[in-house]
């Protein structure tokens, strides 16, 4: 059972922050309630500090507004990471970083950045809220990546950037709603590509850019995206 914020509605950061601490080190989720605050320093601290002590610990937030970026860049964490329900007041910023698992899920944020990431495990990022950008260019991904449901709204450029991404999993993009262009030259899928009911709308540009891509799982691509815009497919695997 999950820790619950209780008549904590009027608390300071640091005590929010104690409780999620004491959280995180019984591997429960930490529910909270009423706007409170967690700071984003506070959360890569207590991520990496533990990743440096061996596994063990396990982060499962709900509920939060994170203030600032969470900033992992060149960082190994090795411990799962879950958010749910949140809103980040700034980005999560993810390159050339090495994690374990990643879970968002109806969490309002900006931008992903998440460049040449070492993921040992799935990357969801479902039901994303106000996001104008998702980058996993040369990222590296041991399982799935899940975007189902996401609204990502770049409608000046890339709403999410594949190039040279490898996916050890499917890649689900399953009622989508994105704005710019989905692009995907140079990636590589080992699954599936799950398209039913994704939309990808760029007037007079590119909306999907599968220039190059490889697609090599069973089903390879299923569905097929609602587009305005041109498509540049790229290769089905053997």
């Amino acid at each position: 059972m999950g820790m619950g914020a209780g008549d904590l509605s009027g608390a300071d950061s640091s005590s929010v922050e104690e409780l999620l601490n004491r959280a995180f080190e019984r591997r429960e989720p930490l529910l909270l309630e009423n706007d409170q605050v967690v700071r984003a320093s506070f959360i890569a601290e207590l991520v990496v500090a533990s990743s440096e002590r061996g596994p063990g610990p396990a982060l499962e937030l709900i509920g939060a507004r994170i203030t600032g970026d969470v900033d992992l860049s060149d960082c190994s964490v090795s411990v799962p990471m879950v958010f749910r329900n949140c809103r980040f007041e700034g980005d999560l910023v993810l390159d050339d970083a090495s994690t374990s698992r990643i879970h968002l899920e109806n969490c309002e944020i900006g931008t992903v950045r998440a460049a040449r990431l070492r993921c040992e495990g799935p990357l969801w990022l479902r039901r994303l809220r106000k996001a104008v950008h998702v980058d996993l260019e040369d990222a590296r991904i041991a399982g799935e990546v899940d975007l189902q449901g996401s609204r990502v709204n770049n409608t000046s450029g890339i709403a999410v950037n594949l190039t040279t991404a490898h996916i050890d999993g499917d890649l689900v993009v399953k009622n989508t709603d994105l704005r710019g262009t989905l692009h995907l030259p140079g990636a590589v899928v080992s699954g599936a590509l799950l398209l039913e009911l994704a939309i990808a709308a760029n007037p007079g540009g590119v909306a999907v850019d599968g220039t190059s891509a490889s697609l090599f799982g069973i089903g390879r691509e299923r569905g097929q995206v609602q587009r305005e815009g041109s498509v540049r497919r790229g290769t089905a695997g053997r």
